[in-house]
């Protein structure tokens, strides 16, 4: 737990000095994209599943906020928590965030009350059901293009293609010692 600690008081502290190339994503938008641009994502569910672990206790405060805000009662806790956190103004303030429709409607609702919150511009990366069809693989990448050009209208941040290959290369190759390991 104190590893835990630590590790996330250096990320936001050091995430936060970036004021203007600190981006908030949704934990299911991929941040190779904008750390290969510059930036410095915060991933907002993070705090709804660390915050649970170093108190066990830390989730209900935050979902009691968030319901007593009109949130119905049958979004899923991760979502809540999370808008919780947001709504009690303990989430890092961002004026630019990235959102997705994964995993649910909840979320997609939740990122829209803190686009308001944070009086922020939002890009809402729309991600097909069965994007293993070729026509949505196309739809999808051309869905990351409009990111990226959202991304350097809004922010300080350009891609560079280079470092975003590096980057790539770098996960697949963590996935194959994962996909290893497992084995």
């Amino acid at each position: 737990i104190t590893f835990i600690v630590k590790r996330m008081v250096n990320v936001l502290i050091h995430t936060l000095k970036q004021n203007n190339r600190f981006v908030m994503h949704q934990e299911m938008v991929p941040p190779e994209i904008s750390h290969a641009m510059g930036l410095y994502v915060w991933p907002a569910e993070l705090l709804s599943i660390l915050l649970p672990i170093i108190d066990t206790h830390a989730a209900e405060r935050y979902i009691d906020r968030c319901e007593n805000e009109g949130v119905p009662p049958d979004v899923c806790s991760h979502v809540k928590m999370t808008l919780g956190v947001v709504l009690s103004g303990e989430m890092p303030p961002s004026a630019n965030i990235v959102s997705s429709n994964l995993p649910c409607d909840g979320n997609m609702t939740g990122y829209e009350i803190t686009r308001r919150w944070n009086n922020a511009s939002i890009y809402r990366l729309d991600i097909p059901f069965n994007f293993y069809d070729d026509r949505a693989a196309e739809y999808f990448a051309g869905e990351l293009r409009r990111m990226i050009a959202w991304l350097e209208e809004n922010t300080p941040g350009r891609m560079d293609w280079d470092r975003l290959r590096s980057i790539c290369e770098e996960r697949n190759r963590m996935a194959e010692l994962e996909i290893e390991l497992w084995e």
